[in-house]
């Protein structure tokens, strides 16, 4: 049958739990590190399984500004890895100079390392001055 939202998390986060189990098993420096999932990072069976978050389009999607409720959402559970004590790194794909500058400021308010680059991730982008 379909999964309602918290038992699909509760599958993700048993599965996010095995693959840290599993890799550190084979190497104790191994690092996990969640894509886009704030919500599942946050969660307390999950949390000290992690070593950080990655978080793509928190402010911006390209130039355009993200909801403001999208936002609201990741920062909220984003917040709680940080009050773990844990690394969360933010790409955004906004190139205006104005929108780079404000991603960079909010992003780092937040306690974030930012970083805004071209979508395809195929070159450097040097952070603004």
């Amino acid at each position: 049958g379909v999964l309602s939202e918290e038992q699909a998390q509760a599958e993700m986060a048993k599965f996010v739990s095995e693959i840290a189990a599993f890799a550190r098993a084979r190497n104790p420096s191994f690092l996990v590190i969640l894509q886009n999932a704030s919500e599942i990072a946050s969660r307390k069976d999950v949390l000290g399984k992690i070593d950080g978050l990655a978080l793509e389009d928190t402010f911006y999607d390209g130039d355009e500004a993200q909801g403001a409720e999208h936002t609201r959402h990741v920062l909220r559970h984003a917040q709680r890895v940080r009050a773990a004590g844990k690394p969360i790194l933010a790409v955004d794909y906004c190139r205006e100079t104005a929108k780079v500058r404000d991603f960079y400021r909010r992003a780092k308010a937040a306690g974030f390392v930012p970083y805004s680059t071209v979508r395809d991730l195929n070159r450097y982008t040097p952070p603004p001055r």
